[in-house]
């Protein structure tokens, strides 16, 4: 349960397959592969949920924004650094999203969630094809017009997120701020190498 959370449906039959979701999962019980290990097979939940959406996930306002100057200011310093780019990538913002929101909805400020997930229990659900990938957080409650620059100074300043940051394999990224009620700019930045 800690992982995939508790059931939230009873099962039921779906093309053939006996399905059960749960709060972070769906299980499915192939009858043709009974006996075998391969029986009850986790389903992609998160790629047919986000094929649906068709990455629908686009900011908007002040805190798309925030996002887009938090991640020019980073660019410009892999550019000092001699290195190419990050490329915005739109699973990765969804991602990216997800961990910012979850984090402001629930008032915590971590790499692991309160369930016990991270953002690498979400990447191999998603579909993603990726041979490494990392994940740098910031917060403050500087104002709007700061916000950015403070996370950018911040994330830059920190010998952990700056390796991050400015490893060279990295070409991909997910860039999101979500500011909650208080004015707390939740910042997350998901890196990826493609194989």
């Amino acid at each position: 349960m800690r992982l995939f959370g508790y059931p939230i449906t009873e099962p039921f039959w779906e093309q053939g397959l006996l399905v059960q979701y749960t709060e972070r999962a769906r299980f499915e019980y192939h009858p043709d592969k009974a006996g075998t290990p391969w029986a009850v097979l986790l389903g992609r939940l998160g790629a047919v949920i986000w094929e649906e959406r068709r990455y629908a996930y686009t900011a908007q306002g002040t805190d798309a924004q925030l996002a887009s100057e938090l991640l020019q200011r980073l660019n410009e310093a892999r550019q000092r650094q001699g290195l190419g780019p990050l490329q915005r990538d739109a699973v990765l913002d969804a991602l990216a999203y997800f961990r910012s929101s979850d984090m402001a909805e629930r008032q915590y400020f971590s790499h692991t969630a309160p369930d016990g997930t991270t953002v690498f229990t979400y990447l191999p659900l998603l579909g993603v094809n990726w041979r490494a990938a990392g994940e740098t957080l910031q917060r403050n409650n500087y104002p709007t017009r700061e916000a950015a620059k403070e996370a950018a100074r911040a994330l830059l300043a920190s010998p952990s997120h700056r390796a991050i940051l400015l490893d060279g394999r990295f070409t991909h990224v997910g860039v999101v701020c979500v500011t909650d009620r208080s004015g707390m700019h939740y910042f997350t930045v998901v890196v990826m190498q493609t194989p």
